[in-house]
């Protein structure tokens, strides 16, 4: 059971006693010929009546939430030309498998106002096969797994050209208007190294989390600072972020790598 199932059925047990309190309500008044009740006797009738009204207040709150939630088809993939796809497969516990074979791609979806207005994010992930370590400063290096977070950043491109950019995704047009940090597990630079993202110019950066030897087959949990990173990245404070994706990539090495990621929210904490 998810956190969204556990609160839809808590919410329909508080829901309950608004029907009940006036269910009671009617039946006392027929019971009386129709006269009132005393205010000392109404109070438990009240309470629950409110207690009901609070529960459907927070059935509606669920079922929205529930609408609103990030769904497998939400989620759209960009190739790039002459190149094999990686693989994104989704599993039934919610986790995302990623699997290169001397492929590259990159999962991405838009996300929602509620999860942009938050400051951090967090995901756990595990890396099962590692490409050769590269060299991640300049092109033509492979790393297993990256989670990249995307901010809006040029007010002039329009509407339009952005709409064309999600039916026919066009990197180089997308990337013109982003800002973009890329979290990136494997590689020779050490953990914490943050550089210029060489694919990208003065548009983006990469963020070594964990190094090319960070044992496979375990789950390790990261949280970053969206706000903070942005600003040590570009220098000035962080717009609000429009897209998250996450990538695989062992072309360069003509190798294979694998790995997953599971649990990527955003937070205020």
């Amino acid at each position: 059971m998810n956190d969204v199932d556990a609160r839809l059925i808590a919410a329909v047990i508080s829901f309950l006693p608004l029907f009940l309190a006036g269910n009671r309500l009617r039946v006392g008044v027929r019971a009386t010929g129709g006269k009132r009740y005393g205010f000392i006797s109404l109070i438990p009738i009240l309470n629950s009546y409110f207690t009901g009204v609070a529960g459907f207040l927070v059935l509606l709150s669920v079922c929205f939430s529930a609408l609103a939630a990030p769904k497998k088809n939400d989620w759209k993939v960009i190739e790039f030309p002459g190149i094999k796809p990686s693989l994104f497969v989704h599993t039934a516990d919610g986790s995302i498998d990623v699997i290169s074979d001397n492929s590259s791609a990159i999962l991405y979806r838009a996300l929602q106002p509620q999860e942009s207005a938050r400051r951090y994010l967090i995901w756990t992930w595990r890396v099962d096969k590692a490409p050769p370590a590269t060299d991640l400063t300049r092109r033509g290096g492979d790393r297993p797994l990256a989670v990249h977070l995307c901010f809006k950043d040029n007010p002039r491109s329009g509407f339009a050209k952005w709409l064309r950019s999600l039916v026919q995704p066009n990197v180089g047009m997308f990337f013109q208007d982003h800002r973009c940090l890329a979290y990136v597990w494997g590689g020779k630079t050490v953990e914490g190294e943050m550089f210029p993202n060489p694919y990208l110019r003065n548009r983006g950066v990469m963020i070594v989390l964990r190094g090319s030897s960070t044992p496979t087959g375990e789950w390790f949990t990261e949280k970053i600072d969206c706000e903070q990173d942005y600003f040590t990245a570009f220098g000035k404070s962080a717009p609000k972020p429009t897209f998250l994706a996450i990538s695989g990539d062992s072309d360069d090495t003509l190798s294979k790598a694998a790995g997953s990621i599971s649990g990527l929210t955003f937070t205020d904490h």
